[in-house]
């Protein structure tokens, strides 16, 4: 049996399946699935080495999260312009363009650089056979 730090009430079930497993479980338990309605996963991970964990909402908390989702799922979609059935293609449309629009910044932000070098050298004096130029340049 492992106790993984768990928390628990004055009661506790233990709960044993066959001469696999034993574990408290301060849970709720169900006299039957059906009684369930929606079971929905919300998270999952690893608790030890070869145990994992889920969590998850039943009935009307299992709708209430689907719900939940769909609303955010269609926001998106009304920001992307799109619907659900093409929300992925849709973001992958906008990463791209994003990634387009950074590298052709970057380029601009280069050009303006050797622009800016070509114009200050223009300015250099010439102090006892010495180029000098002072200036202040601006951070892109």
């Amino acid at each position: 049996m492992a106790l993984f730090g768990e928390k628990y009430d004055e009661r506790v079930r233990v709960l044993s399946m066959g001469d696999f497993s034993t574990e408290l479980c301060g849970g709720t338990h169900a006299s039957r699935t059906g009684d369930i309605g929606l079971f929905r996963i919300i998270s999952e991970s690893g608790t030890a080495a070869g145990v994992r964990r889920i969590e998850a909402v039943t009935g009307e908390g299992a709708i209430a999260t689907v719900h939940a989702d769909s609303d955010r799922l269609s926001e998106v979609a009304h920001l992307l312009k799109g619907d659900s059935n093409n929300l992925a293609d849709k973001v992958r449309s906008v990463l791209e363009r994003t990634r387009q629009l950074e590298k052709e910044l970057q380029q601009l932000k280069e050009q303006a650089a050797a622009q800016e070098s070509a114009n200050l050298s223009s300015k250099a004096i010439d102090v006892n056979g010495v180029k000098l130029l002072v200036s202040e340049l601006s951070r892109c």
